[in-house]
């Protein structure tokens, strides 16, 4: 099973938020038991000239209390809009990981983030509710879809 269906869970863990400025954004937390990796992807929309966009990554061993993940900010330039910044942890300290984007002085469009559970200790694995489809093609031949 090389497939990455089979070997990653896929979870959308934020909606889409208009554009805004000000505030810190927080996903869903991601449990990462029984996993090796977890990876975040955060799709940026438009981004106003001067905005500060940050993400990062944070852990918790309870689901409470959150610390930053040591070296995992990323700041994004004003000119990146339309972009996606990914961020991974390989062997998490935590328990619980999640991301948060910190939008300052202009606004910025969050379009969505997911998370991405990768290497699982058993695969195949089961895909979280907020995905909807999830196909797997072997070596399929030219067709109507």
């Amino acid at each position: 099973m090389h497939n990455s269906v089979y070997n990653q869970k896929l979870i959308r863990v934020l909606a889409p938020q208009a554009a805004g400025t000000g505030d810190t954004l927080t996903t869903a937390a991601v449990r990462t038991r029984g996993f090796s990796g977890i990876e975040f992807a955060v799709g940026l929309g438009a981004l106003t000239a001067t905005a500060v966009v940050t993400v990062k990554l944070q852990g918790s061993d309870d689901n409470a209390t959150w610390a930053d993940i040591e070296g995992s900010a990323v700041t994004v330039a004003d000119t990146e809009d339309n972009t996606v910044v990914r961020l991974e942890v390989y062997k998490p300290r935590t328990q619980y990981v999640r991301a948060a984007i910190v939008r300052a002085t202009a606004n910025a469009v969050v379009d969505l983030a997911v998370a991405i559970c990768n290497l699982p200790g058993v695969a195949p694995v089961a895909q979280d509710a907020t995905v909807s489809h999830a196909l797997v093609l072997n070596n399929p031949n030219a067709g109507v879809a």
